[in-house]
């Protein structure tokens, strides 16, 4: 299985604002990790996407830089908000052996 494309699938997704395409990619312990919260579980990681998708109204998301460490992907990512602020964010996307993320970890900067 190509974990860089299931992540650029991930990130579509993130895009799309397609909550139930999300909840499927997670495995049942997914964590979630970023600047402001960490959440453990499926149930709160899909909730809490779910409050930042609602938060973002209208928004671009552009891959700038993409690699694979073993079941590890490495993503930088430019979010361009509505106002045109630019977020930068590295996002680790940790895979299990069933292809499912089971651990998100972004940092912004």
């Amino acid at each position: 299985m190509n974990l860089i494309e299931l992540s650029k699938k991930y990130f579509n997704l993130f895009i799309n604002k397609n909550i139930n395409g999300l909840r499927l990619m997670f495995s049942e312990d997914i964590i979630l990790r970023d600047w402001e919260t960490s959440k453990e579980g499926i149930e709160q990681v899909v909730s809490q996407n779910q409050i930042i998708l609602d938060n973002l109204s209208n928004f671009e998301l552009k891959i700038l830089n993409i690699s694979q460490l073993e079941n590890i992907i490495y993503a930088e990512i430019e979010i361009i908000l509505a106002n045109d602020e630019i977020v930068r964010v590295l996002d680790k996307i940790e895979f299990d052996q069933e292809y499912k993320i089971k651990k998100i970890t972004a940092f912004k900067g």
